[in-house]
């Protein structure tokens, strides 16, 4: 086993495939070819949920990523969302 992370490691199949696991519980979230995440509960937060320190803000969240197994929380993510496209002006001619 590589581990990858406090909490990941990957383990090497038979077969020559690879699996992400839980060095926790040993849960398997999935081969490694679909993403080290992939099989992680994800829950996904706005910064005052987590700390009143934090203003509310509709521009920022986090994304908390927790093994199936365990319950073991794998990664925090901040996400910044991007601002609405303002409408498209028609076309000017000249």
């Amino acid at each position: 086993m590589n581990r990858i992370s406090e909490y990941l490691e990957i383990t090497d199949r038979k077969t020559g495939k690879r699996d992400v696991c839980c060095s926790k519980c040993g849960y398997i979230l999935g081969p490694l070819s679909k993403g080290i995440y992939s099989g992680a509960v994800t829950r996904n937060m706005i910064p005052n949920e987590i700390s009143p320190v934090y203003t509310k803000t509709d521009q920022t969240l986090f994304r908390l990523y927790y093994c199936p197994g365990c319950a073991t929380q794998l990664k925090v993510e901040p996400i910044v969302k991007e601002a609405p496209r303002p409408p498209q002006l028609p076309e000017i001619e000249l």
